[in-house]
């Protein structure tokens, strides 16, 4: 049975729809498996598809072979370039990403086959000969059922180990730039009386949702208190904020809090701080 490559194609663009939405809102093993589908063979695949569409280009064997690998690549590339992108490496920026180069891979090679004559339009034949397994030695057959056992029992430990085992959480990240949102020029000096600006930023890390709070101290006394409530996960919160310091005083330490929920231990054990220098 020959299935020509073109369809193969369409049901990769269907099914990687179909897995973009699944993979972002599921979670637990059916996210692994949605996941692994998507990024571990589509990419690599896809690509060698659309660089090599005749059929005498590659084997049937260095073309699955070469998926993997090439997946792999393909899906760290991706990943070192949002690095440098406002979106970061998040998961929507990379499902997008990852399903946009699938399709666009999808696309070519259905073009580039689409031209070329029928008798050299890429397929697979789907065929067991079981005649190159008898001849095997039992050592080799040991061996080749021994590493497929093994691969089969990793798999399964890893999706045990993500869909099961409590999962450490990532701590957010916690922040402060000046009033213009950059790390420089932080207030100095303040006359008594006038406000204080400067930006908080808190980005969730963790899996879920989260509220968080933080408390702008001096020595002894609250300032101010800002709620950032239901922070998406990877959601970034940057805030401008002025408050009234205290009284005057010289080297005046301004300390900042992150408190997760209604808890009434901080997230970190240190606070973030700069000193000013309340004037009249």
């Amino acid at each position: 049975m020959r299935i020509d490559n073109r369809i193969i194609l369409v049901l990769i663009s269907a099914l990687t729809l179909l897995l973009f939405p699944a993979a972002a809102f599921t979670t637990g093993p059916l996210r692994i498996v949605l996941g692994f589908l998507l990024v571990i063979f589509s990419p690599g695949y896809t690509l060698l598809s659309a660089l090599f569409p005749k059929q005498d280009g590659l084997s049937a064997i260095e073309r699955v072979a070469l998926s993997f690998g090439i997946s792999i690549a393909v899906v760290s590339l991706i990943g070192f370039m949002l690095n440098f992108t406002p979106w970061g490496i998040r998961l929507n920026p990379i499902l997008l990403s990852i399903g946009a180069f699938i399709l666009a891979c999808c696309m070519i090679g259905f073009v580039r086959q689409q031209i070329l004559p029928a008798q050299l339009r890429l397929g697979i034949v789907l065929k067991i000969d079981w005649s190159a397994w008898n001849e095997l030695s039992r050592l080799t057959k040991g061996f080749y059922i021994s590493g497929l056992i093994g691969v089969m029992v990793i798999a399964g430990l890893a999706i045990y180990a993500a869909a099961w085992l409590p999962q450490s959480q990532s701590p957010p990240e916690f922040y402060i730039l000046n009033a213009e949102g950059k790390a420089e020029d932080y207030p100095r000096q303040v006359k008594a009386g006038n406000q204080v600006g400067i930006t908080i930023v808190v980005v969730n890390n963790e899996t879920t949702a989260a509220n968080y709070r933080v408390r702008i101290m001096t020595p002894g006394a609250l300032i101010d208190e800002i709620f950032l409530n239901n922070l998406p996960p990877g959601g970034k919160s940057t805030q401008i904020v002025n408050f009234y310091p205290g009284s005057e005083a010289q080297l005046q330490k301004v300390e900042l809090y992150l408190y997760k929920d209604d808890e009434k231990t901080s997230y970190f054990t240190d606070p973030l701080y700069f000193y000013i220098d309340v004037t009249k």
